[in-house]
């Protein structure tokens, strides 16, 4: 990337999964801010005393909390300061990332603890982003929560989404399966069109038609008996699950739905 021309020409493997579903994901360069480790384990605890729609209320929508009186007058009881904005002694924040580390980062869903340390894990593919960690002391929240060690504290010193990333590249390209139902939006978007690429072989997959279970259990029976038949024939079997308790498991989640679904070859 040379200035003044850095970018030319983008092809994007999985184009639409990059462009539309995590389109308006940042990319972050952060820094490393002020070290206040020692506060994070405190303001867990605090956050277990606070009993929610009592002493802080959620809103899910925006996924933020807000302290009511009893919460505040309880807090600053528990860690002894008069005011939990003071400047010189400021407990807020701590508190504040505390709250929504236990509403609504949950283990094996959000991240997982693996060697003592608590890692990202990607909703969207399922996979574990070691590298990566939230900005503005939630993960520090998050490794107080599970009683890991706490890394450093960091700020963001730049950012820049995909979308707009990507949109700095005169000629841009890209490919996937499943870019035909996006059409509308990367031509909306990013003047695209999307070109269907015939097979090379006649198509010989057999859609079948969508299948409902009046249970559950009964839902679960169906796929199990599915997963064994396909395996005493050889055939290669992705399952799809929104969990991730067990070393092998997957998070799988699609444009923001939950989803369970079966691929094979």
């Amino acid at each position: 990337m040379r200035w003044p021309k850095p970018f030319n020409f983008a092809i994007v493997d999985e184009v639409d999964s990059v462009l539309i579903d995590e389109g308006r994901n940042p990319l972050l360069i952060s820094g490393e801010a002020s070290k206040d480790a020692a506060r994070y384990p405190v303001a867990a605890k605090v956050a277990e005393l606070l009993v929610r729609d009592l002493h802080y209320t959620v809103e899910l929508k925006d996924n933020s909390v807000e302290l009511t009186e009893e919460g505040i007058a309880l807090a600053e009881m528990a860690l002894e300061t008069h005011d939990l904005w003071d400047e010189n002694d400021p407990w807020a924040r701590f508190v504040m990332n505390a709250l929504k580390a236990k509403e609504f980062y949950r283990r094996d869903v959000q991240y997982i603890v693996r060697n003592g340390k608590a890692l990202i894990i990607n909703e969207l593919t399922g996979r574990v982003e070691e590298k990566r960690r939230w900005s503005e002391g939630i993960h520090q929240a998050v490794e107080a929560k599970e009683g890991v060690k706490i890394e450093a504290d960091s700020v963001v010193v730049a950012q820049i989404t995909y979308q707009s990333l990507f949109k700095l590249y005169p000629k841009l390209s890209g490919m996937t399966g499943t870019a035909k139902t996006e059409e509308k939006e990367f031509l909306k978007m990013f003047q695209i069109p999307v070109i269907e690429v015939p097979t090379n072989l006649p198509n010989i997959r057999k859609d079948l038609p969508i299948q409902a279970f009046a249970t559950a259990r009964g839902k679960w029976e169906h796929v199990r008996e599915e997963v064994e038949s396909m395996f005493r024939q050889g055939r290669p079997v992705l399952v799809g699950t929104t969990r991730s308790e067990g070393q092998n498991s997957k998070v799988g989640k699609e444009k923001g739905h939950k989803r369970f679904g079966m691929s094979h070859s």
